[in-house]
């Protein structure tokens, strides 16, 4: 039995070879970035209150160059007007801005910031812009673990 066509040229065994390459880096950055993802929401999840608080803040900063209508904002938007209706039985009108929506965010109490927190992160672990949330989230976790170590302050047990 005869196969047509013989062996492959050097050049595409070459190119054959460096998709593969490409294709295996690809893939390694994936799951370098699906880890990554997973460890950040981990670490949120059990951040403590005050600490979350800070991590919140941190998130606020980082999405504040996003238009008001990124899920990000639309998730807090809601939160704020579902946790305004329960506090008061009415709900809060939209928003104007995203400093309006910092500001409000600001004014939660550290158990109420770890909630939004929480309610953020679930949002974007289905949303299509999650890799970017995941990004600012990881960076927002890191910037707030450098600062209780240059602080030295140990963090404190969940509540």
């Amino acid at each position: 039995m005869k196969i047509s066509g013989g062996f492959p040229s050097a050049a595409s065994q070459k190119e054959a070879e460096t998709r593969l390459s490409d294709h295996q880096i690809s893939a390694d950055v994936n799951h370098c970035t699906v880890f990554a993802s997973w460890l950040t929401q981990w670490k949120m999840t059990v951040l403590p209150a005050a600490s979350a608080q800070q991590v919140m803040q941190y998130m606020l900063d980082g999405h504040a160059h996003y238009d008001c209508r990124h899920t990000f904002w639309i998730t807090i938007t809601n939160y704020l007007c579902d946790h305004d209706r329960g506090i008061s039985g009415s709900p809060r009108r939209t928003m104007d801005s995203i400093a309006e929506l910092q500001e409000q965010v600001r004014k939660l109490t550290p158990a109420e910031a770890r909630k939004l927190l929480l309610c953020v992160a679930a949002i974007h672990s289905s949303s299509l812009d999650r890799s970017d949330f995941w990004r600012i989230a990881g960076e927002a976790v890191s910037r707030h673990e450098r600062a209780c170590d240059s602080a030295n302050t140990p963090q404190q047990p969940l509540q």
